[in-house]
């Protein structure tokens, strides 16, 4: 990863104890997990415009070193929408799969918590 979208990647990394994942547009409308963050204070994943000029590798490559992050922190992972509306083909689907494979486990339904 080059050291620009490495910065990008990290630019919200709050130090709250808390990661906020979830949908950008919620299917039935509501805050985008940005918003939800920064309403809690909480850290969250948001490269910018850098997105649309990154290649799909890139772009997981960010994602995944702020989950990684995360879980080296053993951050509380909300979601801004409930987990039944997450669809498992979505991003947000795979980085619930990439925590989940990492050790955390749901407690209700918009919150991830590391196992002991």
């Amino acid at each position: 990863m080059s050291p620009e979208l490495l910065r990008l990647s990290e630019q919200h990394i709050t130090g709250s104890g808390e990661t906020v994942l979830g949908p950008f547009a919620p299917a039935g409308g509501g805050q985008s997990y940005i918003d939800v963050a920064r309403d809690l204070g909480a850290s969250y994943f948001d490269i910018g415009d850098a997105w649309n000029a990154a290649t799909p590798t890139q772009q997981l490559a960010a994602n995944q070193h702020v989950l990684d992050i995360a879980i080296s922190n053993r951050d509380t992972i909300r979601l801004s929408v409930p987990y039944y509306e997450i669809r498992p083909d979505t991003f947000t689907g795979a980085e619930l799969r990439y925590i989940q494979e990492h050790g955390y486990r749901r407690i209700d339904d918009t919150t991830f918590v590391p196992q002991n």
